[in-house]
């Protein structure tokens, strides 16, 4: 007669406790606090002044692009400034369609609560930290021998530069390197899982007893 005894309490708690281990072992090792709250990424600036940092910058780098335009047109580059100016109604476009600047306040709000930025704003912060920030960084480069004939220009465009690579820079940290060390600690995870699956079977093994003749036999 063939009987197995159901694994102790203990034993699955243990197998809990590796994988556990094995699991903040991994996170620990990625860079920055905010793997831990992807895809609503952490703010790692002084938090939640960080937040209202990003806003700023958010807002910041969208004047500095109207003010690019506006000297590109003083340059007569019209074909220049209406790249940036495409790219900046297309980003308004895709927010006005997504229904996202209706509860943009609610958006804010919630950041501030949660100490991490939305789901909305940070699509909108996405989307200018992508193409808009791409297309700025080259022609606001493009145009900086231009700009260096009047020196408040020449700061517009400069720091208009700055911005477009800090958030570029941010962005593809961000969406490359956090997310692949992200889904590193996911396959790590899931190899803690197997590993747990195993030791339960093992532990179910060993307790297994084998009745032969009256002759209790066990591992």
């Amino acid at each position: 007669r063939l009987r197995t005894a159901a694994a102790p309490s203990a034993v699955a708690e243990l197998a809990c406790e590796i994988c556990a281990a094995q699991s903040a072992a991994a996170v620990s090792e990625l860079p920055g606090a905010a793997a831990a709250v992807e895809p609503l990424r952490a703010i790692r600036l002084f938090p939640p002044g960080g937040l209202y940092l990003a806003i700023l910058f958010l807002l910041t780098d969208v004047g500095l692009d109207l003010c690019t335009i506006t000297a590109m047109i003083g340059q007569q580059e019209v074909w220049w400034a209406g790249l940036i100016a495409g790219a900046l109604l297309t980003s308004t476009m895709s927010e006005v369609v997504g229904h996202r600047f209706k509860t943009l306040a609610l958006e804010v709000m919630e950041s501030v609560r949660v100490g991490v930025l939305a789901r909305g704003l940070q699509a909108i912060r996405d989307q200018e930290a992508s193409s808009e920030a791409l297309i700025s960084l080259f022609i606001s480069s493009y145009a900086l021998p231009w700009t260096m004939k009047s020196p408040l220009w020449a700061a517009v465009c400069v720091l208009s530069v700055l911005f477009s690579a800090c958030t570029l820079s941010e962005f593809m940290h961000e969406v490359i390197d956090l997310r692949g060390s992200i889904e590193l600690a996911d396959e790590e995870a899931k190899g803690g899982a197997e590993m747990q699956h195993q030791l339960g079977t093992k532990a179910a093994d060993c307790l297994t007893v084998v009745t032969v003749g009256g002759v209790v036999l066990s591992d």
